[in-house]
Parts: C-alpha cells; sequence; structure tokens
C-alpha cells in the first residue's frame, strides 16, 4: 500500500482537531503500518503538536501558512512518508484548502477526516467542509469523528443536529442527510480525563496504554521500600491513569481502527 496521507479538518475552530489527530489517527497509522507517523501541524495560532513531546509514535512539524502554502504543501504531499496534516481553523482552513487544491496535492490524500462537537455551528461548518472536499475529489474516503461524545447520553441526542431525531419525532433528518451515503462514516471518541491525563505526560492515550513500564512493580517497591508519600500516591494515580487508557484502547479506539481500514479498503 502507498504512504497514507490524511488531512483532519473542519473550518470551525474548537471541535478537537488536534485530538482527533493525535487520539485517533496518529496511533491508528503507528498501529498498522509500525512507522513513526509525520505530523504536520499548519495553524499559524495554536501549537498543539509540541505538547506531545514525549511521544514516540510522531515527528512533529511546525508549518506556518503563508503566501508560499501551495508550494510548501507539494514539497510535504510528495514525500515518501505516512503522515498527518492537522490543519487549523477558519482562514487557515481555507487557505490550505485552497492550495491543496489548486496545486492538485488533494488528489494524493487517502483519508479526510472532519471532527465536529455537537454544536449547530460545528456541524453546518462540517458539512460545509465536506462539500468543498466533495466538489474536489470524485471519490473522497471521508470519515466524520464525533468528538467528546458523553457516555451518560445517547449519541443521537446529543449530536441530533448532524445526526438527526432517530425516533422520527420532528421530522428531522439532521445535516448529514447532505452527505452522499457512501461518504456517511462516523466514529466517536467518547469524552474522558485520560485524554486529558495523557497530554499531562505529553503522550497519546495509545501510548499510555502501551507504555512499556511495570508501574505495579514499581509502585509495590515504593511501598516496600516507604519511598515518600508523594511518589507513592504518584504512582498509584499513574496505574489508575495506565488502566483506564488502556480500556479507552480497547474499547473506543479499536472500533474506530476498524471503521478506518474499512474506509480505507472500500
Amino acid at each position: 500500500m502507498n504512504k497514507l496521507k490524511c488531512i483532519v479538518l473542519n473550518t470551525k475552530g474548537g471541535v478537537g482537531k488536534s485530538t482527533v489527530a493525535m487520539q485517533l489517527l496518529a496511533p491508528y497509522i503507528f498501529n498498522r503500518f509500525e512507522q513513526v507517523v509525520k505530523f504536520y501541524e499548519l495553524d499559524n495560532e495554536n501549537d498543539d503538536a509540541s505538547a506531545f513531546e514525549a511521544s514516540a509514535i510522531i515527528e512533529p512539524h511546525k508549518i506556518f501558512v503563508n503566501k508560499d502554502i501551495q508550494d510548501k504543501l507539494s514539497e510535504i504531499i510528495c514525500e515518501d512518508n505516512h503522515m498527518i496534516l492537522d490543519i487549523g481553523a477558519n482562514k487557515t482552513a481555507t487557505a490550505v484548502l485552497s492550495a491543496l487544491m489548486e496545486g492538485g496535492m488533494i488528489y494524493a490524500v487517502n483519508l479526510v477526516i472532519i471532527p465536529l462537537l455537537d454544536g449547530e455551528q460545528d456541524a453546518i461548518n462540517a458539512i460545509m467542509t465536506y462539500m468543498s472536499i466533495r466538489d474536489s475529489i470524485k471519490k473522497p474516503k471521508i470519515l466524520f469523528v464525533l468528538n467528546r461524545h458523553n457516555e451518560s447520553r445517547d449519541i443521537y441526542a446529543q449530536f441530533d443536529i448532524f445526526l438527526g431525531d432517530k425516533r422520527g419525532f420532528f421530522d428531522d433528518q439532521g445535516l448529514i442527510s447532505y452527505v452522499k451515503d457512501e461518504d456517511k462514516n462516523i466514529v466517536f471518541l467518547t469524552d474522558s480525563d485520560v485524554i486529558k491525563y495523557a497530554r499531562k505526560f505529553h503522550l497519546s492515550v495509545y501510548e499510555l496504554a502501551h507504555l512499556n513500564r511495570d508501574i505495579d512493580y514499581e509502585l509495590r517497591v515504593a511501598i516496600q521500600e516507604a519511598t515518600d508519600a508523594k511518589t507513592i500516591r504518584f504512582l498509584g494515580f499513574k496505574r489508575s491513569v495506565q488502566s483506564d487508557a488502556m480500556k479507552y484502547t480497547n474499547v473506543t479506539l479499536t472500533k474506530a481502527f476498524e471503521k478506518i481500514d474499512e474506509i480505507l479498503q472500500g
């Protein structure tokens, strides 16, 4: 298979694009290809990739979007690497998408991921982003990621603006009705504190779940040797977070990985 080249974008800010890129897509590529992922952050306002400085699954690169972005994208896309382009919102998204289209590099993109939260503007911008992609590629491989799903809520109730009213009470088809049937690929990322804590360790949840350290052993030794209380409490906390990361990986990420496989093989 050719190198996987993916873009993550939604013209609206604050939808968790970098979370999706780092917590879902980078682990997927690393898991499937066992190679470090070139992670390009194209955002003049934010520097989210720097929060994952301890990560061993990405090679981060910061790209500033300016008048030379079309040439820079052509250079990047032609590299023989698995890569993610984490694209900023608003004018940045418009500029990068235009540059990809005008330079023809959009045809080299294997997968387009469009994240959204449950707000109305999130859904509207997701559809507008989708239509822009659809107009430029005949058969794009699209994945909508419903981000920060609250496990205590029904997903159709939380994302009703996008998915519509499944009960049929309000004759509401949802904005997804504007998406072609073959492009209605959806996964959700459950909201969890483990995402926040993994980030504090400068790692993805996937990496924390596969941490090559026996924290149980370290904790037992610390207790037996009467190490200071702060160290013991920290190891106990890290053990708990790693356990949560393993559950998150085995349930949420594994299902999403299988969906991406389905899309890419389709």
